[in-house]
């Protein structure tokens, strides 16, 4: 149902959509890799593109370059939605999950037996306990040491 679709490394995007759709896109799905030198910038353009209250959706995403290129403020400015519905380096259903990256790797691995990990170790604090400034840094340095997941009870 895409009305358009652009490459970025070919189009003058800013100039099409403003043609196009003056507000912005409604939608607009983005995937980027550390390993492709473009894909950097993506993230950060699919933020430009989009109008006021509009989506952005991550399909893929590999390293944090794309990150740094982020001006935090225009997604937060322009109250746009961000979907992450792909998969950070794993098994990707969109291509067919086939393995992929060493955290995946390890996860099935673990799945079938063949690795054993530790379980998980979470720490449940009352909300209570947390007073001032120290106690919260006392509970977060208790990480992964102490804990591999802290729970807040804000019941108590």
């Amino acid at each position: 149902g895409a009305a358009l679709a652009l490459d970025p490394a070919a189009d003058d995007l800013m100039a099409t959509i403003r043609r196009r759709m003056p507000f912005g896109a409604d939608a607009v799905v983005v995937a980027m890799e550390d390993y492709i030198p473009n894909a950097t910038g993506y993230l950060a353009l699919a933020h430009r593109l989009a109008r006021i209250q509009g989506q952005v959706v991550v399909m893929r995403s590999y390293g944090s370059a794309a990150y740094a290129e982020v001006d935090p403020k225009t997604p937060w400015l322009k109250e746009l939605t961000v979907r992450y519905f792909g998969n950070f380096f794993g098994n990707e259903p969109a291509r067919g999950g086939r393995d992929r990256g060493d955290w995946q790797v390890t996860l099935d691995a673990i799945a079938r037996g063949v690795l054993a990990a530790p379980p998980p170790r979470t720490r449940v604090l009352p909300f209570s306990d947390l007073r001032d400034a120290d106690a919260v840094a006392a509970m977060m340095a208790d990480l992964p040491g102490g804990a591999s997941k802290l729970i807040v009870d804000m019941t108590q």
